[in-house]
């Protein structure tokens, strides 16, 4: 599928990966916004809102927040991780 069907996938709560990536096991979801006091040493609020963001779930299974490349976006390989 292609970059939007895949973003609306991810809204809908699946993990999707791409057959052009080198990793095997890798995927990205979406991680709904939240509020947290962990990071209130550097900013000084006493809980911090996350907004929204894409994360990925790297080859040895620790988490990044992602971006999108160009090629990610241009790209018409992307599936839906079952």
């Amino acid at each position: 599928m292609k970059y939007g069907q895949a973003i609306e996938e991810l809204l809908l709560g699946k993990k999707l990966t791409r057959t052009g990536w080198n990793g095997a096991g890798l995927y990205i979801f979406y991680v709904e916004g939240f509020r947290t006091s962990d990071y209130s040493s550097i900013t000084g609020n006493a809980e911090s809102a996350v907004r929204p963001f894409i994360m990925m779930s790297s080859v040895d299974e620790t988490l990044v927040p992602w971006l999108a490349t160009q090629s990610d976006v241009l790209a018409g390989d992307w599936m839906v991780v079952e």
